[in-house]
């Protein structure tokens, strides 16, 4: 609760406006009664006088709307303030859990919990902390007065709170596994929101519009229905209580008017009874609204609290260290020790893995569509630990180093290339944000990527649009290319990193990539042979397991695996440049 300690004064301070601004609500119903009872007992002596009266019921109403602006101000801010933190929290649970807890759970419904789920659990925080307060004294101010004027009135008056009691109790429970299917009912309609908006152009290209559109009408019509079902359960028990308050009303008239026949009570004083039910009432109804928003916030934080609650399969464990330098030159010596890894219990994607990459060197990993390239190399850098096995960098365990320095020393060229909507020098420093003018243009020279930027509207400065659909994909790619080289990282891992450049491009790039890759521990994962026929090992899987490991020549002499995917990709020539 640190976080929250600049929040206590505000907290004290609304909380005290709260107490005065709830007892001036019964100020000017006690006001009158007494200004009416004054105007009875001297009516006709010629000794009237009513405007303290009227002065007094005046500044308290002015003063009680002054408390409540000050009130809900307040309220507004500690609950925007609390909510912003909690959403904060939400946002670096997200950041902190690993790739494979990404792929379990849908970005539209991490978008809602962090939303709308955050929302109601702000909305209870602000209805509980003052309302309560607020209700307690109400009630408590209202209930006094009435026994000190009639124990009788209080009793009529008081008569439905048993029944609101018991609706509370023993259907309040039952509303949050309904308010929670509605919430997760609200992930799925925002997840297939999100997905449409993310893959417009594929919707568009095979004109599944309509399609996407029943398919979000139907997710919708499952989230009403659930808020319909919730709100119905609970309405019937709002308007039963309601109901008893009503037949109530007519109750305390009848005795009010009877006990005023016979004298035992003043007008002012029946006024005042009357007036302080309607406080009471609105303050039990209170009592039910809180427990539906209460229900409705457990629902929401049953699913925000297993986001924060999870702890990340992948962190820096207590005694993690620096990340280990080597000693004898740029970059780093990668070992992996009969490694194996599956993303689900039984069914390994890498089995029994084991080769050594020394500072400097460069290893290619090829093989056939889900042999498991992309999967082997996404070790290094922690998005997985293996099951089973080691990953060495420069001798010392990957898992006891400290994971962001680890990744710090790896610069990563993705085969699906993400660049956010900013300009471009914000992309290409993205994993620098501090890097000079001079860094970045150079970095853009390296990818081959500084002419076309000078060609854009605003050359460095141009804003992409989302996701990079401004730009062409060996464009989007070469501007990735330059975020990873301004890095200057000890180990540049290539994730086909040229799988969406033309021919000449990937010359190009495969030249570019030569320079910047010397002096560093380079892993190359690619389809084209051509773009690994210069490595220093060539690591050929076959369904997660090394099937072949040598130079081109030691494996296109061989005649196995390696040999015939030359073959079929260049009829038997190989690029040599």
């Amino acid at each position: 609760m640190g976080e929250y300690r600049h929040e206590v004064p505000l907290t004290v301070l609304a909380m005290l406006i709260t107490i005065a601004g709830s007892a001036m609500e019964v100020f000017p119903i006690v006001f009158t009664g007494w200004a009416v009872n004054y105007l009875q007992a001297w009516y006709g002596t010629g000794r009237l006088n009513v405007w303290p009266f009227v002065i007094l019921i005046a500044l308290a109403a002015l003063v009680r709307n002054l408390l409540r602006f000050a009130q809900s101000v307040g309220r507004a801010e500690l609950s925007v303030r609390i909510t912003n933190r909690l959403r904060h929290r939400m946002y670096e649970a997200v950041q902190r859990h690993s790739l494979t807890y990404h792929s379990k759970t849908t970005t539209g419904d991490l978008i809602s919990r962090s939303t709308g789920d955050v929302e109601h659990m702000s909305r209870f925080i602000r209805f509980s902390v003052f309302g309560t307060a607020e209700m307690l004294i109400v009630l408590g101010v209202s209930v006094v007065t009435l026994l000190s004027i009639d124990v009788s009135f209080a009793v009529i008056a008081l008569s439905p709170v048993p029944l609101a009691v018991y609706l509370t109790v023993r259907f309040g429970s039952r509303m949050r596994p309904m308010w929670r299917g509605a919430r997760d009912a609200y992930g799925e309609v925002t997840t297939v929101l999100q997905e449409n908006i993310a893959g417009a152009r594929v919707v568009r290209a095979f004109a599944q519009e309509q399609a996407e559109s029943e398919k979000f009408g139907g997710r919708t019509v499952t989230y009403i229905k659930r808020v319909i079902d919730a709100f119905r359960y609970w309405v019937v028990r709002m308007v039963s209580t309601s109901l008893a308050f009503s037949m109530v009303t007519p109750i305390a008239v009848l005795y009010g008017s009877y006990a005023a026949i016979r004298g035992g009570l003043g007008i002012g004083d029946i006024l005042i009874c009357l007036g302080l039910m309607r406080p009471i009432e609105r303050r039990l109804h209170h009592i039910m609204h809180l427990i539906e928003t209460y229900q409705r916030a457990a629902a929401g934080g049953e699913r925000v609290f297993e986001v924060l609650d999870e702890e990340p399969s992948i962190q820096s464990h207590p005694g993690a260290q620096a990340m280990p330098r080597s000693s004898e030159r740029k970059g780093a010596c990668v070992e992996f020790g009969g490694v194996s890894f599956g993303y689900e219990p039984d069914k390994p994607v890498i089995a029994d893995v084991s080769f050594t990459a020394q500072s400097g060197q460069t290893i290619a990993v090829v093989g056939h569509t889900g042999s498991g390239k992309s999967t082997l190399i996404s070790l290094i850098p922690r998005f997985h630990d293996p099951t089973a096995g080691v990953v060495l960098i420069n001798s010392k365990d990957a898992r006891d180093i400290r994971l962001d320095e680890l990744r710090q020393a790896i610069g990563i060229i993705f085969q699906e290339t993400f660049l956010f909507s900013a300009s471009v020098r914000g992309n290409i420093a993205y994993g620098l944000p501090d890097a000079d003018e001079d860094a970045i243009r150079a970095a853009a020279q390296a990818a081959k990527a500084h002419d076309f930027i000078m060609e854009l509207d605003d050359g460095y400065d141009t804003i992409i649009g989302e996701r990079g659909v401004t730009l062409s994909g060996g464009q989007a790619q070469r501007i990735a290319i330059a975020r990873a080289v301004l890095l200057d990282p000890d180990v540049l891992i290539m994730d086909d990193a040229t799988a969406s450049v033309d021919s000449e491009t990937e010359r190009h790039i495969r030249e570019t990539m030569r320079q910047v890759a010397e002096g560093r521990t380079n892993f190359i994962v690619a389809h084209r042979v051509s773009s690994v026929a210069h490595a220093d090992q060539i690591l050929v899987l076959e369904e997660g397991r090394i099937a072949e490991q040598g130079t081109h020549t030691e494996l296109y002499n061989r005649g196995g695996i390696y040999r015939r995917m030359c073959e079929q990709q260049f009829a038997g020539r190989i690029d040599e440049d």
